[in-house]
């Protein structure tokens, strides 16, 4: 074997291993955000931005400052006809809703379908975790993810109600912390 080559091998893994660092770091983030979000903090402030769902879609989110709203037309021109999209400054963030057709309330069967359908269409895909949780609009799955090669940290939101099943997307880059918060606030804010 030849020393030289393993050693590049191993500063290659060692860059791999300190990019899932840093995303789990993201990602803890988004759990702390949602924590202050769902905590007891009854400090004043300002009222948030609420963004309101295009006709026939019924939803609220928050919109952090530094976040701005896609306009319609770009929206229109994207894949999977999102509902909504908002991108925070620089490039630190995306989260887009969607509402596909029909409706699905099993969470745990919704998870299981994550799992197989991620495994097979990303080769750097690392699960973080899967659990239910309370959000605005009643109990949903959060689904959380990593993608090594690209350091990123992604965040599904499953939120069945009666008459469609939401779904919002999220990613963030490893180390924008900040911007991880804002999703989490972002996330639970969700109400119909």
């Amino acid at each position: 074997m030849d020393p030289e080559r393993g050693s590049r091998r191993l500063s290659v893994d060692r860059r791999t291993a300190l990019r899932i660092v840093a995303v789990v770091v993201a990602i803890a983030a988004i759990v702390l955000g949602v924590r202050a979000l769902t905590g007891d903090d009854d400090e004043g402030g300002d009222d948030p931005v609420k963004v309101t769902a295009p006709a026939g879609a019924d939803f609220t989110i928050e919109q952090p400052e530094g976040w701005r709203l896609v306009p319609d037309d770009e929206r229109a021109g994207l894949a999977g006809n999102p509902l909504a999209v908002m991108r925070r400054d620089q490039g630190q963030g995306i989260v887009i809703v969607n509402a596909p057709s029909g409706t699905e309330r099993d969470l745990d069967r919704v998870a299981k379908g994550l799992d197989k359908r991620l495994e097979k269409a990303l080769p750097d895909f690392r699960k973080v975790g899967a659990r239910v949780v309370e959000v605005q609009a009643g109990p949903a799955l959060l689904y959380s993810y990593v993608r090594r090669r690209r350091a990123t940290a992604h965040t599904i939101l499953v939120v069945p109600t009666d008459d469609r099943t939401y779904t919002l997307n999220a990613a963030v880059p490893a180390g924008a912390d900040d911007a991880a918060r804002e999703v989490g606030t972002i996330l639970f804010s969700f109400d119909v």
